[in-house]
């Protein structure tokens, strides 16, 4: 297996309070329909192979690129651990290629450093993030006119389009997630352009579907009952306590993330989504879903435009987009992020990338912060944690 270093983690979840706002969308009758939908909202529902989740879906996009032990495997520098253990569990050695302030690939870069190579890559991994299509005429015809195959991660963009073309139809093969969508439990879609023949694909047990419904029913339970009307908040209290736990964990060696596989269960490659997973996709109300987390992120872009210490990664929402998260960009000490896990507004960071030479993936690794914009959120839900993010710069500028 080829080393790669994983960063450590930044924080650990046990310093802050549980979160106030839902993290992903619940089970709700009102974005649920009593017949499959028939329209194409998906080219992955429509025509995608069902697996588990996308680690394993890429793993088998990779094996049907042919894929193995020694192959050259062309990744985002920015990424989540999951995009990078497919590769090394086949054995592959992995090329991070750079990427600029939009995400796009650096493509005048990674040809000067690919001429001097003595090995042709095998693939290209070209990922869609939050939602917005990434560089696809240019990364279609930089794989083409170099015979790589190319693999598109729509793990953020099932349901996005660009110029009229859904997202993951210009690459050889993609993936995408459903449970970052819909409120499933697992399922992800492999969408192989190739035409090529499909996997034989093992159901998951009747006791485990049982689980898995009462599970769905818990989460119900806490949009109901936990999440209660958020609480004003002390931004000066929480602005000292961010300093503490930013001092506390630097140099925490406790915060150092494992090397390896993690997230890689070989029993679970040829192992479907759960049946309620799959049935979600076909009878949930996708237009109804497009329209509220279009909405949702217009929200949030309107509510932060006044706002000068965050800055959102995409200041515009096109026409055909639909988003998976509201991506702003904060400051490189992560004392605004440290707030607002504090206050219980529940973001992401991607913390424990593997190392690499690009100082945009280095400087994002703590700046760039991923707020919700699912289809549960309520127009309550963004004005309070707008207001918060409002009160916070407030402060920081005393």
């Amino acid at each position: 297996m080829m080393s790669v270093t994983f960063q450590p983690f930044l924080a650990r979840s046990s310093d802050y309070p549980k979160v106030r706002v839902a993290t992903s969308a619940s089970l709700s009758f009102k974005y649920l329909k009593y017949r499959a939908s028939t329209h194409n909202y998906s080219a992955f529902i429509s025509n995608g192979e069902f697996f588990i989740q996308g680690r394993y879906a890429l793993i088998e996009a990779m094996q049907r690129a042919n894929v193995k032990k020694g192959s050259i495997v062309l990744l985002p520098s920015f990424h989540c651990r999951s995009m990078v253990e497919p590769a090394l569990f086949l054995g592959a050695d992995i090329y991070f290629y750079q990427v600029l302030d939009d995400l796009r690939p650096d493509f005048s870069r990674l040809s000067s450093i690919l001429e001097n190579k003595d090995r042709r890559p095998a693939v290209m991994i070209l990922t869609h993030y939050f939602g917005f299509p990434n560089a696809v005429t240019e990364t279609k015809l930089f794989c083409k006119l170099r015979n790589i195959t190319l693999i598109e991660d729509c793990a953020h963009a099932i349901y996005s389009q660009y110029l009229g073309q859904p997202l993951g139809t210009s690459g050889n093969y993609a993936i995408a997630s459903v449970w970052k969508f819909l409120p499933a439990k697992d399922g992800a879609f492999l969408l192989d352009n190739n035409k090529g023949k499909s996997s034989q694909i093992c159901h998951q047990s009747w006791l485990r579907e049982a689980k898995s419904f009462f599970v769905l029913l818990q989460k119900k339970a806490e949009r109901i009952f936990e999440y209660m009307t958020p609480l004003s908040v002390n931004a000066a209290s929480l602005l000292a306590e961010a300093h503490k736990i930013s001092d506390k964990n630097k140099n925490n060696l406790s915060l150092e993330s494992h090397p390896g596989l993690q997230n890689i269960l070989p029993d679970k490659i040829q192992i479907s989504g759960l049946r309620s997973s799959f049935y979600l996709t076909k009878f949930s109300d996708h237009a109804r879903i497009i329209y509220q987390r279009r909405k949702n992120y217009q929200q949030w872009l309107f509510g932060i435009q006044s706002i000068q210490e965050i800055h959102p990664l995409f200041s515009h929402l096109p026409e055909g987009v639909v988003p998976y998260a509201f991506p702003v960009l904060a400051d490189s000490q992560g004392i605004i992020f440290h707030m607002l896990r504090l206050a219980g507004i529940p973001i992401l960071r991607w913390e424990d990338m593997a190392l690499s030479d690009c100082p945009v993936s280095s400087s994002y690794r703590s700046r760039l912060l991923q707020l919700p914009c699912h289809q549960d959120l309520l127009p309550e839900d963004i004005e309070w944690m707008v207001d918060t993010i409002r009160q916070f710069a407030m402060e920081l500028n005393q």
